[in-house]
């Protein structure tokens, strides 16, 4: 009934605050990492992450993979992310690969966006599809 050898349960771990890249840092290089990152500087290269904040006065030249990312600054590179938020300040130059997608009035994509079901199972290539989809006739 009263024991000493009681198993210990293991407390989850409480989340880490995200590193934070001030606005007076510039990193040329690739940036990985396994948490969160709110950048308000520069970057010459690809960032790889579980979840990044493009600050207003940031700036991404090069690739971004990540589970979720929100962009207020400029990022010239491709996107792939399964949750991509522009705010309005955001501006990117560069393909979005994506599942979920918002865009707030005023952000700027001159590129293509693909919504990419994640559901592949096994192996199975994702499935990708135009997100958007103009058409313009000189017939009509």
């Amino acid at each position: 009934m009263f024991s000493k050898n009681k198993a210990k349960t293991k407390q989850p771990a409480a989340p880490l605050p995200p590193s934070i890249l001030g606005k007076d840092l510039e990193i040329t290089g690739d940036l990985n990492a396994d948490g969160d990152i709110h950048l308000d500087g520069k970057i010459e290269g690809d960032i790889s992450t579980k979840s990044l904040t493009v600050g207003e006065h940031a700036v991404v030249n090069g690739g971004v993979t990540c589970e979720s990312v929100i962009v207020a600054g400029a990022v010239n590179g491709d996107i792939n992310a399964k949750t991509v938020v522009l705010n309005k300040t955001a501006t990117v130059i560069g393909d979005i690969h994506h599942e979920i997608l918002s865009i707030d009035a005023g952000a700027t994509v001159d590129g293509l966006c693909r919504h990419v079901s994640r559901k592949g199972q096994h192996g199975e290539a994702p499935l990708m599809r135009p997100s958007l989809v103009v058409g313009v006739s000189k017939d009509e």
